[in-house]
């Protein structure tokens, strides 16, 4: 199965995105408290090594354009080292997404890391796998979705604001926007990985 997920906690990744001469970032081993990223540059510089020293305990240079970086493990690096699957593989998408392979005993346990990351906050959505347990909305992320769309939200004359609805749901502005920012976000990536350019 393959899941991509978002995160926020990286500081390996932070740091690594900042870097004008990246051309890569995996990850080599995935443990609960610290993770072997492996960072592929253009070339090796000091300046390179100074912005990830800062973040790192320990780099190893492994080769001309390769270096190997240890860092503390951020949410989801976390969550992969404790969850029942094996990872295969990883790819960062950007600052904030990573891309997860793992290899997985049942559907029955891909199920319940879909909804452990769901639960965890770190907005997964299932790229590859069995279609059962393809990434869908929430009941509630429905709910908010097909209320914005039935008072007029999403019409080129916005016909209610975030501000009314969520007043009507008895939420706050703010809760009410990361719910549909997450669902338009899934029904997109959904849309997006269904059909490639």
């Amino acid at each position: 199965m393959t899941v991509q997920v978002r995160r926020t906690d990286c500081l390996v990744s932070d740091a690594t995105f900042n870097i004008p001469n990246l051309k890569g970032l995996t990850r080599l081993k995935i443990e609960a408290e610290e993770t072997l990223h492996s960072i592929e540059v253009k070339s090796v510089d000091d300046k390179t090594l100074a912005t990830l020293r800062k973040v790192s305990r320990k780099i190893v240079q492994a080769g001309s354009t390769r270096l190997w970086v240890y860092g503390k493990s951020c949410s989801a690096c976390k969550f992969m080292a404790l969850s029942d699957a094996v990872v295969l593989g990883t790819r960062s998408i950007d600052r904030n997404t990573i891309r997860f392979r793992l290899l997985i005993s049942s559907t029955g346990i891909a199920k319940k890391i879909v909804h452990d990351l769901e639960e965890s906050g770190l907005e997964p959505v299932v790229i590859e796998g069995p279609e059962e347990i393809k990434t869908e909305i929430t009941d509630r992320e429905n709910q908010i979705l097909r209320l914005c769309l039935d008072l007029g939200y999403f019409d080129n004359e916005r016909e209610a604001s975030l501000k009314d609805i969520s007043k009507l749901l008895g939420i706050s502005v703010s809760s009410l926007s990361e719910t549909l920012r997450r669902a338009l976000r899934k029904i997109t990536e959904d849309y997006v990985n269904r059909n490639p350019v």
